[in-house]
């Protein structure tokens, strides 16, 4: 499962660009040097993002919303 979710994770950034479709990536900010997901951010479940988690991905959101419309 988890190389199947890392090859997604590649695919769709590269699909997105080629349909000109914003594409916010939550995969790869989640992991690791070593491309495990980085417990800090996740409940514990480890599924589901805790606060930190959600912090991030709004960052993320915003620095891409930005961008898109080049807002400084």
């Amino acid at each position: 499962c988890a190389e199947k979710l890392a090859a997604l994770a590649k695919a769709l950034p590269r699909s997105a660009k080629q349909n000109d479709i914003a594409c916010l990536d939550f995969y790869h900010p989640f992991c690791n040097k070593y491309g495990s997901a980085e417990g800090k951010y996740y409940l514990d479940d480890g599924l589901h993002p805790n606060e930190a988690g959600h912090r991030l991905m709004a960052k993320i959101t915003v620095e891409m919303l930005e961008d898109r419309l080049g807002i400084a």
